[in-house]
């Protein structure tokens, strides 16, 4: 399907959120595409992303960062029901949404609005994440973006 190699220095560059693990080289009409899932020779879970500039190499071949998922998070989402007449919260449902492969990497504490030290982590993964979700009951989603074709989110 493709060479999976070691991925070069990443020289200062600062598109990279983490220096990959590995590049990705397939043939251009391979199907993979930035968020798709796969396991690596050790059985590891891999997941690809664009290498940040340009994914073709002509009609040779096409690139990819490949980012190693390390942990199996807990998704779930709140939703709340507004009263239509008070406008306020009359209940809210945590619903699961399942099991999504990520990694979890530590940013250091962001001091919160009282200067109190809140730890934060950036998960890489290929699901949907939106602002609120839950991962593994404990850290909740503050900033999402779409970046490299995988979803980069801030959580604490």
């Amino acid at each position: 399907m493709g060479h999976l190699a070691a991925a070069p220095d990443a020289q200062g560059r600062v598109n990279s959120y983490v220096i990959p693990r590995r590049m990705l080289t397939v043939h251009p009409k391979c199907q993979i595409q930035p968020g798709d899932l796969f396991y690596g020779p050790d059985r590891e879970v891999l997941m690809v992303a664009t290498d940040g500039t340009n994914t073709t190499r002509g009609d040779i071949s096409r690139l990819f960062k490949v980012y190693t998922l390390d942990q199996k998070l807990a998704w779930s989402r709140t939703t709340t029901v507004t009263d239509a007449v008070t406008g306020l919260e009359k209940s809210s449902t945590t619903t699961s949404l399942g099991d999504i492969w990520g990694t979890l990497e530590i940013l250091g504490p962001v001091s919160d609005t009282i200067d109190v030290p809140v730890p934060t982590y950036r998960v890489l993964t290929n699901a949907t994440l939106t602002y609120g979700d839950i991962l593994n009951g404990t850290y909740r989603v503050r900033s999402v973006e779409t970046a490299l074709g995988i979803t980069v989110a801030e959580v604490q």
